[in-house]
């Protein structure tokens, strides 16, 4: 018998029941649940809002905010070189 989310909601006053009580609507039920779990983000902001997968949107998040720091780390160390090399060969007195 298959399970879904419907059945594991326990601890609310409502009443516990399988999905595959439902008699009309079990099995489009059943169809909807498996389409949004099969279902990918396809866009960033889609990406960023999934959390379904706890796992992966956690390990995604850390990507990113690893390639920001970088990139970051990258940008900074590049303009001190440029103002090391400015000031070497810009060095007061050497006029």
């Amino acid at each position: 018998m298959m399970l879904s989310a419907l059945d594991s909601m326990r601890g609310r006053n409502m009443a516990i029941f399988k999905i595959t009580q439902l008699s009309y609507f079990g099995q489009r039920l059943l169809i909807l649940e498996r389409f949004i779990n099969e279902m990918k983000p396809t866009t960033w902001r889609e990406l960023l809002k999934d959390s379904r997968d706890q796992l992966q949107y956690y390990t995604f998040m850390i990507a990113v905010m690893v390639f920001v720091m970088t990139a970051l780390g990258l940008i900074l160390a590049v303009l001190q070189t440029a103002a090391s090399f400015m000031w070497v060969f810009e060095a007061p007195g050497k006029n």
